[in-house]
């Protein structure tokens, strides 16, 4: 007696997408520009005497005056942008949150010092197109995650 042949069996298809390329770049390109970030925060918190000479007295004694709440809201904003950086290049969805806290936490360090402490009349106009350029490019990066999420490109 033979036996049957039997239909192989069918195994579910696994559908990965490729990675666009534009996410490796994006994904490098913001955790080279997010590490200068962390870099200028490390060295301002540990008083690194290259950042002190790059200010001017009153602008040293400003950052170094700044309440624990804005130090805070600032080393969330840049962390959390170095961790969606790579999370981003991980092609991990949470990266979109975390580009997001950055963003929020940027807003409310800027808030503070352009709002109630005036860091225009410290810092200068040079500062404050710098601070709108953080906040451009936060955005940016956060939109970018949530359209890569959406795409399907971060899981």
């Amino acid at each position: 007696m033979k036996t049957p042949i039997k239909a192989p069996m069918k195994t579910p298809m696994k559908t990965t997408m490729k990675t666009p390329v534009h996410v490796w770049i994006v994904g490098s390109v913001t955790l080279l520009w997010n590490a200068i970030g962390a870099a200028n925060y490390l060295m301002t918190q540990t008083a690194d005497p290259a950042m002190q000479d790059a200010m001017t007295p009153d602008q040293w004694a400003f950052v170094k005056g700044l309440p624990l709440w804005v130090i805070s809201a600032w080393a969330i904003a840049v962390w959390a942008a170095v961790a969606g950086s790579l999370l981003l290049l991980a092609r991990r969805r949470i990266a979109a949150g975390l580009f997001g806290l950055a963003f929020i936490a940027l807003i409310l360090t800027l808030a503070y010092e352009y709002g109630a402490a005036d860091a225009l009349a410290v810092m200068g106009q040079k500062a404050m197109a710098f601070s709108g350029i953080l906040l451009v490019i936060a955005a940016a990066e956060w939109e970018y995650a949530r359209r890569m999420v959406r795409a399907g490109v971060l899981r």
